[in-house]
């Protein structure tokens, strides 16, 4: 199983090396290459009804965290492009893929409880 989480970890790493947007997330003031998808709207249930929100999702390797990686509620920006704005998102949900090597970011809009 190991293997399968290398080359799972590689082939992604090889993704955003080769056919990246050069997306950055932006943690602690640290820029860090990532890959990240589009936005998505969500609706989700708050006071007075269903809020539409703004989701994303990033993917960075875990190594370049060194021992302090980002935990659920903290704040950070992304660019997702050349030239795209830096934008504010809040992590809602931190997971661990490819045996540890990567992490996956579940993004959500600052101005909604995360």
């Amino acid at each position: 199983m190991a293997n399968v989480n290398l080359k799972h970890a590689a082939s992604v790493e090889a993704a955003r090396i080769h056919g990246g947007a050069g997306a950055v997330v932006n943690w602690n003031g640290i820029d860090y290459p990532c890959q990240c998808s589009s936005e998505m709207r969500e609706d989700v249930l708050g006071l007075g009804g269903f809020n539409d929100q703004p989701t994303r999702t990033a993917v960075l390797g875990a190594a370049q965290f060194g021992p302090t990686l980002p935990q659920s509620k903290q704040t950070l920006f992304l660019v997702s492009g050349p030239g795209a704005p830096s934008v504010p998102y809040r992590i809602q949900i931190v997971e661990e893929i490819a045996g540890g090597q990567m992490l996956r970011l579940h993004l959500y809009s600052p101005t909604q409880g995360a």
